[in-house]
């Protein structure tokens, strides 16, 4: 046999294990890139539903304060360093809200400085709307409310998001009741900077989710967030751009998301893994 023949079969060999090694490391760099897109958007999810960040949790706690008796006072109490402005239509029945509030340091973290308008209408046992949650003895059985608009900032340890749009329609059911019922949609579109593995990218991004069934606690309490159940479902998108560092590939970002709410965390159900929020602080603990 010629010594051309002889060396084909190493040939082979050495084709086939070139193969199976550019495989293997393609295989472990997606497997990282998925992880490191997912971790991203787990902590713009998590900070963008909790309660210090100015999240979904700090809007039902703005609503549940809405629940009493006197809630303009109720809601003075959670904002007590900045100003409330509650206008009621007596046409529609609509009470128009607007605020502003700021949570911790300028520049250090936590920190958050927020405003939001909302809109929200009580209504009776047979469907009326009422100016108060309790109006001649009649307690409110239904409440529809608006998330209109908000704008703001808030700083976590790895992420600082700059708000660009909020929205959001809610219908609380069992609203006479010391747990309330909330359904609707909830919408945020920001952009955030977030920093870690020694590279700093910027995630323009967009969370759409419905809320389903999500249990409150009626009127304010300490530590609101604990109370908090429930679940939502929609979807996170997001464009990703980095400045600094390079530590996966993944641009362009959509996951169908489940975010499950009970014992002041949020869990993030993202398809491959799921993380856990502290509800408080919008902070990964894991």
């Amino acid at each position: 046999m010629c010594k051309t023949n002889k060396l084909i079969p190493l040939y082979l060999m050495a084709l086939s294990l070139f193969i199976i090694f550019t495989i293997t490391a393609c295989g472990d760099s997606s497997t990282e890139s998925e992880f490191g897109a997912n971790y991203d958007g787990a902590q713009s999810i998590g900070a963008s539903v909790s309660y210090n960040t100015g999240g979904a949790v700090d809007q039902m706690a703005d609503l549940s304060a809405l629940l009493v008796a006197d809630s303009k006072s109720a809601l003075q109490r959670l904002n007590p360093d900045k100003g409330i402005v509650m206008t009621y239509n007596i046409s529609t029945g609509y009470w128009n809200i607007l605020l502003t509030r700021e949570r911790g340091l300028a520049g250090s973290h936590p920190y958050a400085n927020i405003t939001r308008n909302y809109t929200l209408q009580y209504r009776n046992e047979t469907g009326d709307f009422q100016k108060y949650y309790v109006t001649n003895n009649d307690t409110a059985r239904t409440v529809i409310f608006n998330i209109i608009s908000g704008s703001g900032e808030h700083i976590t340890r790895n992420v600082h998001q700059n708000l660009d749009a909020l929205t959001g329609a809610w219908i609380v059911t069992k609203a006479n009741t010391d747990s309330v019922v909330v359904n609707g949609t909830y919408n945020r579109q920001a952009h955030d900077t977030i920093t870690g593995y020694n590279s700093t990218r910027v995630s323009v991004n967009t969370l759409a989710v419905e809320l389903e069934n999500v249990i409150l606690p009626r009127g304010y309490t300490l530590h609101y967030y604990n109370a908090v159940s429930g679940t939502l479902t929609g979807t996170f998108d997001a464009t990703i751009t980095f400045s600094s560092g390079d530590t996966y590939v993944e641009r362009i970002v959509h996951r169908d998301i489940n975010v499950s709410f009970g014992e002041g965390t949020a869990k993030i159900d993202l398809g491959a893994r799921i993380f856990k929020t502290n509800l408080l602080s919008g902070e990964l603990e894991n």
